[in-house]
This record gives C-alpha cells, structure tokens and sequence, in this order.
C-alpha cells in the first residue's frame, strides 16, 4: 500500500480500543511488512500487500509489540479495530489497503519571517528550570497509560497547570477535554489561546500517555509535554499581537497506535475548528552526545514546506545543526494531521535510528536528557507558534 493510500486509510479514523477493566480479546493492527517479520507466525493475517499487512493480535500483546517495534526500527502500528466489523474483517480489512488517495488542498499557505523581535523578546522568557519543574511531576506518576487512573490523573494535572497560567493572563482562553473513545479513561487536553480570534489556527502538540507498568516517561513524551507547557506558559503570560487562534493540546493514547489525535481531529471537524499547521514535539530531551545539538526534522508524513520553515527557524532562532531522517510508518500524532489534509510536521530529538533506547521502559529517567535540547525545542515551539499566530496574510 502506497503512503497516499495509508494517509486515506487514517484519515477515516483507526483506534485502539481496550481499557484497564474490560479489554477486547482480539485487536487488528495495520503494521509495515517490515515490522510484521519479526512478530509471531502465529497472529491472523487479515490482509496483505507487499507494503502492510493487518493482523489479529491478543489484546495483552500490545506492549510486547510495541517493544519489539523499537528494536526493529522499521516504523509503528496503527490499530483499525474499530473499522472492522466483527463478521467482515477480512473484506474490510482488505478495503483499507486498497483505500483512494484523499483530493489535495488547492492551495497551502506560504511561511516567512517576519516577527523577529517578537520572537526575540518571547524566546528570553524560556527558562528550563520550569520546564525541568513540570517534566518532574510528570514523572512521578507511576505512568500515564491512557487505560489506567493514572492517565487520568495525569491529564487533570495537566489541565490545573495550564489553567493557573491561564489565570492571570489578559487574553480570552479555554482548556477542554476530549473523550477518547469509550474504552479508553485518559482524554485528550485541548486548549485555544485565542477564542475571540478568527482563521484557521497555529497548532502545537504532544503526547501525554505512557504504556502501562513502571513508566516515569521522562523522554516520552514527558520532555515534550513539558516542552510545550513552557511554550504555553510564555504565550499567555506576554503581551503578543495574535491574530490566530493558538491551539496546544496533549494527546492521550498516542502509544496505543494514534487514538487520541484521531479523536481530537474528529473533534476539530465537527466543530469546524480549522487549523492551519500542526507541528508535533514527540520526545525532545535526548541527545546521544551531550555535547551535539543537533535537531532532527522528519520527512516522512510530513509536509514538505512547513518542515522547510522549521529549518528556516531552527537556523534563524537557535542556530544549531540540523538533521533529517524517516520514522518508517505512523510515528506520533502529527501523522493524524496529515492524513486529515492539514500541514503537519515532526521535529525531533533524534534521528530514528540512534532513538533513546531507555523509552518505554523503566529507565527513561530525566537524568538521561538534556536542559538545553528541551529549551531549544521550546524556542523553536515559541517562534513557530508566534511567526504564524501573528499574521493575517499567511
């Protein structure tokens, strides 16, 4: 199955359906072909092509296959149970893989730079003490899995946060949840700086959610919850000229194959709340050296141009190195975006291949990242949303 075709197949809406009390037995999970050779012989292969394949897996198997697609490094699952009916699995199954590219947008927005000295003033305001604060209170949860009571706890911290900012700043906010589904107790944190504010709008996200078991969470995607809580916190507290509405959200669900964000941008439809980029911080504290800043745009899933402007950013803003690199398949949320047609773009803290080995286990301690990467990518956060969010004529 060719990418267009996938990106049409998640535009439609995958799910990963299961909770801590009552799990289905059975998930059927859409994974590369490349990814599906080092699982089980054994799982039901509902559909195949020489691209993907969509099998049946036990519901208790999730972990263990998400951990063995770190190994692999050939790109993640994404879990379309919900669009199979139950006496039309493999027809439907099949269906997906055979899905029409969706129209493309006849036209896409144009990205410059041209608030500089706004940018200047805000990115001064960064300060990685507290974002250092809020990644340590994240992971002093015993994890975020959206299954469990601890998502949920972690999603009402969240929440009380962003409101206490909120609080005192002079612009007209709101902060919501968004259900995940029925089978999952974590929802989503929305919030619109900006709600008197016409036009589509500048979007800045990550995932909240931990797999289940002892998961601290420190590298993911705490460092990015936090990264874009400072983002948030700058934007509310300072006297900028927005002329879009800015939305930042934390997703639930992204580790059980993108669920939450599917849910947020069903939201978004239906509501007619349109945006115009989506930029997504999965994981930004890592670096292999301590010593090399290097930062990383992903070029798969992604919109080309709005991944050229953040390199333009990267370069104007922070100066560093930057690197590119490929994720293989249904990496993070920004992946939703772009299957619902909106421009979306996923820098990173790492290129694929040297990822932080310690993620989804017990180990991925705070002491393993590093101040300076997460404040660089909150600077980046901070010009992104400020270049684009004060601007009419984009």
């Amino acid at each position: 199955m060719q990418i267009k075709q996938w990106i049409a197949c998640l535009s439609a809406g995958f799910l990963w359906v299961g909770s801590a009390s009552a799990q289905a037995e059975k998930e059927q999970l859409q994974v590369p072909q490349c990814l599906a050779s080092h699982l089980s012989p054994t799982y039901e292969v509902l559909a195949e092509d020489k691209n993907f394949r969509i099998i049946e897996v036990p519901s208790a198997d999730l972990n263990s296959i998400a951990l063995i697609a770190d190994k692999a490094q050939c790109g993640r699952f994404v879990n379309v149970t919900h669009r199979l009916a139950a006496d039309k699995k493999s027809e439907q199954a099949l269906q997906l893989l055979q899905a029409p590219a969706p129209l493309k947008k006849a036209t896409k927005p144009r990205f410059t730079i041209k608030h500089r000295t706004m940018v200047m003033d805000a990115i001064k305001q960064v300060q990685s003490t507290d974002i250092l604060a809020t990644l340590k209170r994240l992971t002093e949860f015993e994890n975020r899995s959206a299954t469990k009571k601890t998502g949920v706890n972690a999603a009402n911290w969240l929440k009380k946060t962003f409101d206490g900012y909120a609080a005192s700043s002079n612009k007209n906010v709101k902060s919501f949840f968004v259900k995940t589904g029925d089978n999952y107790k974590q929802p989503s944190l929305v919030t619109v700086i900006g709600t008197d504010l016409k036009g589509a709008g500048v979007l800045l996200g990550a995932h909240m959610d931990t797999l289940d078991g002892r998961m601290p969470g420190a590298g993911d995607d705490g460092s990015g919850s936090a990264t874009i809580m400072e983002v948030a916190k700058i934007v509310l507290d300072m006297d900028l000229p927005l002329k879009r509405p800015v939305y930042i959200i934390w997703y639930s669900a992204e580790e059980r194959g993108l669920v939450g964000s599917q849910f947020v941008v069903e939201y978004f439809q239906k509501h007619k709340m349109e945006v115009m980029t989506a930029v997504q911080f999965d994981m930004t504290g890592f670096r292999n050296d301590r010593d090399d800043p290097t930062m990383w745009l992903y070029r798969d899933y992604t919109d080309d141009d709005l991944t050229d402007y953040l390199a333009e950013l990267i370069t104007n803003y922070i100066e560093v190195p930057i690197g590119e690199s490929e994720c293989g398949y249904g990496c993070s949320d920004h992946a939703s975006w772009t299957a619902a047609g909106v421009p979306a773009a996923f820098p990173c803290e790492t290129d694929f291949e040297h990822h932080n080995t310690k993620i989804h286990t017990r180990y991925d301690t705070m002491d393993r990242l590093s101040p300076e990467h997460m404040t660089n990518f909150a600077i980046l956060g901070l010009a992104y949303i400020l270049e684009l969010a004060a601007d009419y004529e984009i």
